[in-house]
């Protein structure tokens, strides 16, 4: 999602940079911390330290869901905090269930990732690099494709065209973005 902001032009570079590095930092250091607690139990062959690789139907079917995946997330942040809407305020609770009927539906067929820090991080820790191109591409090529495609369905693409950052609507994250 920062990169595909960093794209629209509604987070500036250096600050999508840092958040990116902090995310594939903290991901790392939580599964350690997660890893340090639990003892075995988050590093046995079954768990694997949660580590996401293609399901049985291979890495091309893992890569589409992904990519569909990541496309329909970024898709539904982009329509809910699209200008002044009353969505918005609920784009948390839109995240959660349709992280929550991907993992049922996806989990299988892709791991399921939509966040390559969090790939990674199970990646390193369990040295378990199956498929992991597939994590690091498809969710970005997906979230830059709901922003090329978003804007054409809203209004003819006049908006993300023609709108300087400081004109586009302001995302709603957790942390201070300057523009």
């Amino acid at each position: 999602m920062t990169l595909t902001f960093l794209r629209l032009g509604r987070v500036a570079p250096w600050d999508a940079a840092f958040y990116v590095a902090a995310q594939f930092a903290g991901g790392v250091m939580g599964l350690s911390l997660a890893a340090a607690a639990a003892g075995s139990l988050v590093g046995a062959p079954s768990v694997s330290y949660v580590a996401t690789v293609p399901g049985p139907r291979g890495v091309w079917i893992a890569f589409v869901v992904e990519l569909a995946l990541a496309c329909a997330m970024m898709t539904m942040v982009l329509v809910t905090t699209a200008r002044v809407s009353w969505l918005a305020p609920f784009t948390g609770l839109f995240a959660g269930a349709l992280v929550a009927v991907s993992i049922t539906l996806a989990a299988p067929l892709s791991g399921m990732s939509l966040n390559p820090a969090r790939s990674f991080a199970s990646a390193l820790l369990a040295q378990l690099w199956t498929g992991f191109w597939i994590y690091l591409t498809a969710p970005l090529l997906g979230m830059l494709l709901a922003a090329e495609v978003h804007p054409a369905l809203v209004d003819g693409g006049r908006a993300v065209r023609q709108a300087s950052p400081r004109q586009r609507p302001a995302v709603h994250l957790s942390v201070p973005v300057r523009t």
